[in-house]
Parts: structure tokens; C-alpha cells; sequence
């Protein structure tokens, strides 16, 4: 077991967490290099601490920052007394957004996706294909029928689904079985009038479509598929941090 797993299984009621290690210091007295403490996602420090107790929630909150975002980087940190490096490494479990369908869009999202900390998943039942060149760096690459990936997988409430195939035709169905799982953002590539036209028949047969956003993604103007990309990454990113509220 490796120290960022020991950490985990410490801590094991935390989803994600931070660790900042002391790289470089000049000028700042009580700092040691690889000086360590561990942050959780409300800043709070679970243990250890670098250079003095304010120092330490000083650090804590710029840590924060990066932990959000859910990508390994560094703090710079420059006082009257002398400047300090640490790197904040990211331990835990990635967002994770499951793309169904390998269209322009969802390779525009994946792209999007990887440098704001998400881990994607694509299914497409197009076995035929080659996905692997467009969507470098995936955590996986499923091809199969849609309903029999769906059912093997896992996907829990703190999960983001897109569904973005490349026929209408199978929207729907793969939408009704989504809608079944806990997923925290299902969201559905689509116009205005399909959208409504799939809505209405999902809820005529009983189906919840609270969860649903569709035609997913914020009104931020132009039509091609990265365009589109960019404004369901900003949704998920809304939803993400609490603030989608304040763009409905």
C-alpha cells in the first residue's frame, strides 16, 4: 500500500484529498523542504502543517483552490520575509463523466473535461471504430450495446452522464435507462424539439425527468459541436461548484 493510499484508508470518509509538500524555500524560517500536511475539501487541515499555524491556513486555503479543480499544481507563495513552493498533489477519486456516444460533441467535452479534473468514460456501440486516437487519455473506452454497458456499470449520484449518440433513435431508450441510475447530471445533446418531443414521452409513461438537462448545456451562443462543448462543460462546471442557480 502506498502512502497516498494510507491516506485514503485513514481517511477513508473523504472523498478527495489534498497533500502540499514544502519543494523550495528561501528566507522563511520554521519551513523544512518536504514538509507535508493534508487538506480536505473544506479546507480544513487533517494533519500536519508547514512553518507556523497561520502560514499553515494560509496555505490551507490556497490548497483549497487546487483541490477543487482536482489537478496536481503548485503554490507560489512570495512575503515580506521570503517566498516558499509547494506542490499540492490531488489523492482520491476523480469526477468521473460518462459519455455515451462518440460524436463531435462528446470529443469536444472530453477534451475540455481532462484539464478540469474529470476522469471520461466513452460507450459507443459502434465496435467498429476507432475512438482511441480521438479520445486520448480516457479512462475508458467501452463499445458494446448501450443498454448491456449501462446495466454492468456502477454510475453513482455523484456522477455526470452525457448523452450525445450519433442516431436519435437511440436517445431515448439510453435516456430511460440513465434516468434509472443515481447519476448526479444527465444531460442530452439535442434540439429544442426532440428534446421536448422525448420529455413528453418519458413523462407520459412515468418516468422522473427532474434530473434531465436537455438540451444540455448554458445558452452561451454558437452552434458548432465545440461551441456546444464548451457551454455543457460550463453547466457541469455550475452544477459542479453549486452555482448553476444563478445561470437558470
Amino acid at each position: 500500500m502506498n502512502l497516498y493510499h494510507q491516506i485514503l484508508f485513514k481517511y477513508d470518509s473523504e472523498k478527495i484529498l489534498g497533500v502540499l509538500t514544502v519543494k523550495a524555500g528561501v528566507g522563511l524560517r520554521g519551513i523544512r523542504a518536504k514538509e507535508e500536511m493534508i487538506i480536505n475539501l473544506k479546507g480544513e487541515i487533517l494533519e500536519g502543517g508547514i512553518g507556523e499555524e497561520g502560514l499553515s491556513r494560509s496555505l490551507a486555503g490556497h490548497g483549497l483552490k487546487i483541490l477543487q479543480r482536482g489537478v496536481d499544481d503548485w503554490i507560489h507563495l512570495h512575503l515580506p520575509e521570503g517566498k516558499v513552493e509547494i506542490m499540492v498533489t490531488v489523492v482520491g477519486r476523480q469526477d468521473r463523466l460518462y459519455l455515451v456516444g462518440g460524436d463531435l460533441v462528446s470529443r469536444g467535452v472530453h477534451d475540455l473535461a481532462g484539464p478540469l479534473g474529470f476522469e471520461t468514460i466513452l460507450l459507443d456501440h459502434r465496435e467498429e471504430m476507432n475512438f482511441e486516437e480521438d479520445f486520448k487519455g480516457a479512462a475508458a473506452i467501452l463499445k458494446g450495446d448501450y443498454l448491456e454497458m449501462l446495466q454492468t456499470l456502477e454510475i453513482k449520484k455523484e456522477d455526470f452522464v452525457l448523452i450525445a449518440t450519433h442516431e436519435h433513435r437511440y436517445d431515448e431508450v439510453v435516456l430511460e435507462e440513465v434516468l434509472k441510475t443515481q447519476a448526479g447530471y444527465i444531460g442530452l445533446v439535442s434540439n429544442p424539439r426532440k428534446a421536448r418531443t422525448i420529455t413528453e414521452g418519458l413523462l407520459a409513461g412515468g418516468v422522473d425527468v427532474s434530473r434531465l438537462h436537455t438540451p444540455a448545456g448554458l445558452k452561451l451562443g454558437g452552434k458548432k459541436p465545440r461551441d456546444i462543448a464548451l457551454s455543457i462543460m460550463a453547466e457541469i462546471q455550475a452544477l459542479r461548484y453549486n452555482q448553476l442557480q444563478n445561470f437558470q
